[in-house]
């Protein structure tokens, strides 16, 4: 595996913290359209630090398919979007994120800095001077964090499950399943917050129901207007795309090649699969199960849920079960 760790700075610690949502956006949204998968090909992870507004952000690359993309990251440049729509929902994202209100001084000032900061190049954290973060002046404008508790946001569940009719004849499949479910239910959490102001928290696994769930929050406000089926339609939209650019012939791959020995930190955890299935798998186990003809018959039974306040509503995550 190969990483890559970039850093930014931006006195105004939260026009910062936008900025790398953004960015971390725009990576993912570049890999994605390259046919590369979260947790499978690449991972993506970005931090702003209240000290000096200094972002750091870390991709690393699994496969040769990712890898060969990896040059390209440090000059991807964000899209603002159509009347500053993806700064907007950016803004939204950290609203929901932190647990206290964002105050905004100067509202105009925000994409101007966004772009200013965006022109600047990354500049790569093993090659940068020391940073002394206490020296860097802080400033409050165009936003800031305040002391004021926010308001409580709603969360959306996307869980996606096997009936107990399946699991009764299948059971050997659930570790499958459940390693399955969260591969596809990261980039589904990506692609829905592409499109919509949700900031996605955690991913878990409940062994009672076969399900696993991504949790993802919005702010009230901005819930009032999603339909669960313009939902449903990514979730769907983007399983389909993903079996098409390849994934169950690379995932079947992956599986076959786990190993405990030589791999060990690129191989499912072995305490997670032993809490989360009741099995205990080793290469042998994992190359039993992680066939072509495994991974199909799950995606052909399995269905999503979606809960969001109120509404809620469960298909299958294929939508005419096409493999």
């Amino acid at each position: 595996m190969k990483n890559i760790n970039l850093v930014k700075q931006h006195p105004c610690v939260q026009l910062a913290h936008v900025y790398e949502h953004m960015f971390l956006r725009e990576i993912n949204r570049f890999l994605y359209e390259k046919g590369c998968f979260k947790t499978l090909d690449y991972f993506a992870n970005g931090t702003t630090f209240d000290e000096g507004g200094i972002i750091v952000v870390e991709c690393g690359f699994y496969t040769k398919k990712a890898l060969a993309y990896k040059d390209n990251i440090a000059n991807l440049s964000i899209s603002m979007g159509v009347d500053n729509i993806h700064v907007s929902n950016a803004l939204l994202e950290i609203a929901a994120e932190e647990p206290t209100k964002i105050s905004v001084v100067d509202k105009y000032k925000i994409p101007e800095e966004i772009k200013l900061l965006n022109s600047q190049p990354w500049q790569p954290l093993d090659q940068i001077p020391p940073i002394d973060t206490k020296k860097i002046r802080r400033s409050s404008t165009p936003i800031y964090l305040t002391n004021i508790p926010a308001c409580n946001p709603k969360t959306l569940d996307i869980k996606l499950h096997l009936n107990r009719d399946f699991i009764k004849y299948n059971r050997h499949l659930t570790p499958l399943a459940n390693h399955l479910f969260n591969i596809l239910l990261l980039s589904i959490s990506t692609q829905i917050t592409k499109d919509f102001p949700f900031y996605a928290t955690y991913i878990y696994s409940n062994p009672k129901t076969f399900s696993n769930t991504s949790k993802l929050q919005i702010l009230p406000k901005a819930a009032n207007d999603i339909e669960l089926q313009n939902i449903m339609d990514i979730l769907q939209k983007t399983v389909t795309y993903m079996i098409s650019s390849g994934f169950i012939l690379r995932f079947e791959k992956y599986l076959q090649n786990i190993s405990y020995n030589n791999c060990p930190y690129e191989s499912p955890d072995i305490a997670t699969v032993i809490n989360e299935s009741g099995f205990t798998m080793g290469r042998s186990a994992w190359r039993m199960v992680g066939t072509q003809d495994n991974i199909l018959k799950i995606l052909k039974e399995a269905k999503a849920s979606l809960v969001l306040g109120r509404q809620k509503l469960t298909q299958n995550i294929l939508p005419h079960n096409d493999c």
